[in-house]
């Protein structure tokens, strides 16, 4: 395997914008469209539409996020609720009627893109306060999808061709085909890869992560908008994939344990290691800790992780679909954190 060709690949890729995002303001409605440049990284335009009035008064809230705050699930969707929409019946109780909370979020948009959104939509209108949850997990999963496992994989020409005719056989090849059937060749001894290459494509895409979070930061402030910076969480149940047998060691270590603290310390542990599922999260207590360190006047953080950790929260498929896809019962939980949080730092006085 040529690893530094994977390298120049991901280096490109984090340097070179992979689509165009435009927001146009309608009558009610606020229309975000990405338009992908070129088809080198299988990149898919996208639309939402959100119910939006220009000429409205009283307090607005942006919310950002990629698809954990975007999608909904496929089965019950139109009852389900995300925590955007909980948190404007909630602040109603306590900051009165009258605030407006607009979900953002869009499906698989990374920090560029996010940082990108942000501006347009200010342009629009200027909001009040904005929120922007954690994406590191679409700018880790992209970039390892785009640039670093299709280099693994073992189905490919025809084969390939008949999963992608449909969603559910395409999800299941991306989800649960190639990653075990990797992960197998790795445990026989078929295949021999390399943990410190992985790791190192981690710090790059980290760095390009920072980059944009600064740029995003950078914006807000001039600005003087009041941003806050919720720190995303994942099901550390969902097991996890490496290079080599360190992820497998962890997460076993971490399964087995009955004080709750060792179980969630090696659990992330374990996701630091984590390069072939197919929702690669990111190395997540270097992400944490670049998160918390981003603290500084108009910028508040909210580390989420940390305040269910002191709840003693389980982090597993009671409140997950799959990695990080979250059930209502943690939409709830994070609309009644941030609502708190809101109130006591008293950003929409």
């Amino acid at each position: 395997m040529d690893y530094k060709l994977i390298e120049n690949h991901l280096k490109y890729y984090l340097t070179h914008p992979q689509g165009i995002i435009d927001v146009l303001a309608g009558k009610d409605k606020l229309i975000i469209q990405y338009r992908p440049l070129g088809k080198e990284f299988s990149n898919k335009g996208r639309r939402k539409e959100v119910n939006f009035s220009v000429g409205k008064t009283g307090k607005m809230i942006y919310i950002f996020g990629s698809s954990t705050v975007a999608s909904k699930p496929p089965l019950g969707g139109n009852n389900f609720l995300l925590f955007p929409e909980m948190m404007k019946k909630e602040l109603s109780k306590s900051q009165g009627s009258g605030i407006e909370v607009y979900n953002l979020a869009v499906t698989s948009f990374d920090s560029f893109d996010i940082d990108q959104l942000i501006r347009s939509a200010v342009n629009i209108k200027r909001p009040d306060l904005i929120i922007f949850y954690d994406c590191s997990g679409s700018d880790f999963g992209n970039a390892f999808a785009a640039c670093i496992q299709n280099e693994f994989n073992f189905v490919r020409g025809p084969a390939k061709r008949i999963f992608e005719t449909n969603k559910i056989t395409r999800w299941l090849l991306k989800s649960f085909i190639e990653p075990n059937l990797l992960d197998s060749a790795r445990r026989l001894g078929l295949v021999k890869l390399n943990q410190k290459y992985f790791s190192s494509y981690n710090e790059d895409i980290l760095k390009s992560y920072q980059k944009n979070i600064n740029s995003l930061i950078n914006f807000t402030r001039q600005e003087k908008i009041p941003l806050i910076i919720v720190g995303s969480v994942s099901n550390l149940e969902a097991r996890p994939l490496g290079a080599d047998d360190s992820a497998e060691k962890y997460y076993n270590l971490g399964m087995s344990q009955k004080n709750y603290q060792d179980r969630i310390s090696y659990l992330k542990l374990a996701k630091d290691y984590d390069v072939f599922t197919s929702d690669v999260g990111g190395p997540m207590i270097k992400i944490n800790k670049l998160l918390d360190s981003l603290q500084q006047e108009g910028v508040y953080v909210l580390d989420l992780q940390q305040e269910l950790e002191n709840d003693n929260f389980s982090f597993g498929y009671n409140y997950f679909y799959d990695i990080g896809h979250m059930k209502q019962g943690l939409h709830e939980i994070i609309s009644g954190q941030l609502v708190k949080f809101i109130n006591e730092k008293k950003l929409l006085n």
